[in-house]
């Protein structure tokens, strides 16, 4: 068995590097991003740490990377020895697991290798699924292993205990919400649902503010809605108009502010988007994603974005989707709530707000739970 770790701008020149030094038959273990300082923290960059592994006879090579800046450079060489072995067994025991797995070998009971087969095919990252197998065979008796309604129920707990779970903030009128993301996610239909579920259902105020002046469209959109449901739409070109034209709502419940969409690849563009951010002093920062994107994709806007402070998730177009496994990842591993899901354009029906005891079922398909 060999293991590697590498570095590389982005996962598909990871992956290309493993395919060269380990083969077609390598695994992945696990991969995270490494955010790498630039200016006052924000003009930095980030790079995919990915750990691999090949099934060779040839001496595991376990040669760190280069530190990240949050390392600790104070532990002593024993502990750091032990938690290199420690991480390094679990990574076999990962290894042998997927082998297995991969081979129709699984050593799990019927019930549980039915209910893993069922989460794989859903999208479940391979490492997430087998730390939740193992914890199911700690917690439950040999009799509860055999009943699949069992397993896929404690399963779903297990799952929905990790998730963290959104509650609106307590904060003092007027409420203001900012929506960030990519471009072409849906953000300004978004923005047009919680304004008509504010207006309709709860009987607020809302105002409408919008600094996506890149595309015409959008504001005309957006001024579409606001006529429909009574909100004035202002929109702002500077961050400085920003800040007086917030100001000259506060008579208004709620404040729902409409981004310009950036790619997470272009942290220039993104330094503008914080700009604005920072003028508007959002009570909330909802960090909006397509539920059709790639894991690895979610996994990098979730990195680039981290300067705006995104306290909640809204994923767009869980219709168009194909598998939800790959958002059930994301909130697994990023530990950030979901505020709203969508799962059509027809405002303001087609937005759902959910905890995670609905959430699990809904994005691994889990019907038995």
């Amino acid at each position: 068995m060999r293991i590697k770790r590498f570095l590389a701008a982005s996962l598909q020149e990871a992956k290309d590097q493993i395919l060269r030094e380990l083969g077609e038959d390598a695994v992945i273990l696990s991969s995270r991003q490494v955010r790498r300082p630039g200016i006052w923290g924000w003009l930095g960059f980030s790079q995919v740490e990915v750990t691999a592994a090949a099934d060779t006879p040839v001496a595991a090579d376990l040669t760190p990377a280069p530190p990240s800046p949050e390392s600790s450079t104070t532990s002593l060489p024993w502990q750091s020895l032990q938690q290199d072995l420690a991480e390094t067994k679990r990574m076999l025991e990962v290894v042998a697991k997927r082998l297995q797995n991969s081979q129709g070998q699984t050593s799990y009971p019927e019930a549980l290798s039915t209910y893993y087969s069922h989460l794989q095919a859903s999208g479940l990252a391979e490492d997430l699924l087998i730390g939740l197998c193992e914890d199911l065979l700690g917690r439950l008796s040999t009799e509860e292993l055999r009943e699949e309604h069992v397993v896929a129920k404690v399963g779903s707990q297990l799952l929905s205990s990790r998730i963290a779970r959104y509650t609106e903030p307590s904060a003092a009128k007027p409420r203001v919400i900012c929506l960030v993301g990519p471009t072409g996610v849906g953000k300004t239909t978004t923005i047009a649902k919680l304004a008509a579920n504010a207006v309709l259902r709860h009987k607020q105020r809302a105002a409408l503010v919008t600094f996506d002046t890149y595309r015409i469209a959008a504001v005309d959109q957006l001024r579409t809605y606001g006529e429909i449901l009574g909100a004035p739409v202002e929109v702002v070109l500077t961050p400085a108009d920003m800040r007086q034209k917030i100001e000259s709502l506060q008579a208004f419940d709620v404040i729902f502010v409409d981004s310009v969409g950036r790619s997470q690849q272009n942290m220039m563009q993104l330094s503008e988007v914080k700009a604005f951010l920072d003028a508007v002093k959002a009570d909330e920062v909802f960090l909006t994603i397509s539920s059709t994107t790639q894991y690895e994709v979610m996994q990098e806007i979730v990195e680039s974005y981290q300067a705006a402070k995104p306290t909640a998730l809204v994923f767009t177009k869980l219709d168009e989707a194909r598998r939800l496994g790959p958002v059930m990842n994301l909130l697994l591993t990023t530990g950030l709530p979901v505020a709203y899901m969508t799962n059509g354009q027809d405002v303001p029906d087609d937005l759902m707000q959910l905890g995670p005891e609905q959430l699990v079922p809904l994005l691994l398909g889990d019907r038995q739970a």
